[in-house]
C-alpha cells in the first residue's frame, strides 16, 4: 500500500509514498513506539531535536507522547506538511483500547499512486518547527 522512500521535501529525509491508489478512509495502521510522560518526554524530545534536528514523536495528550525513534512502526516516516507541495492526506485518530491510547492513521481522501503521505501534526509541531523543513 505504501513504502519508505527519500522524501522530495527539502531536508526531511525519508517519507512514505503510496505504491498504489489508496481509497479514502482506508486504515493505514497504528503509530507505535515507547510511551513517555512528564519530564522524561520533555527531556527526550529536547535531546533528539538538539542532536538530530528531527524527531519521531507524536503527542498523545498534554502529558504523554509516543517515541517512535527506535521501536516505532513504519508510519513514523509520514512527514508533516511543512515545506511540502502537497496537502494533508492522512488523518490521525486517537482511540483508547487495551488500557492505553492508540493513534490510528487513516487516508483522509483518496491518495494517488506515487503521492507522499502527509499529516498535519498540529499547532505545537508547527510552532516548534516554524521555518524548518518537515520532520516527523
Amino acid at each position: 500500500m505504501y513504502a519508505v522512500f527519500e522524501s522530495k521535501i527539502p531536508n526531511s529525509g525519508r517519507g512514505l509514498v503510496a505504491v498504489q491508489t489508496i481509497p479514502s478512509r482506508t486504515f493505514l495502521g497504528c503509530y507505535s513506539g515507547d510511551i513517555l510522560s512528564g519530564e522524561e518526554a520533555v527531556r527526550h524530545a529536547a535531546l533528539y531535536d538538539a542532536r538530530r534536528g528531527t524527531t519521531y514523536h507524536y503527542d498523545v495528550d498534554a502529558t504523554r507522547l509516543i517515541n517512535a525513534d527506535w521501536h516505532g512502526s513504519v508510519l513514523r516516516f509520514c512527514n508533516g506538511t511543512i515545506g511540502a507541495t502537497g496537502e494533508q492526506n492522512i488523518e490521525a485518530v486517537v482511540k483508547y483500547a487495551n488500557a492505553t491510547n492508540r493513534i490510528l492513521f487513516f487516508a483522509s481522501r483518496e491518495i494517488a499512486q506515487g503521492e507522499e503521505l502527509l499529516l498535519d501534526y498540529g499547532e505545537f509541531y508547527f510552532a516548534f518547527h516554524q521555518g524548518s523543513p518537515a520532520k516527523s
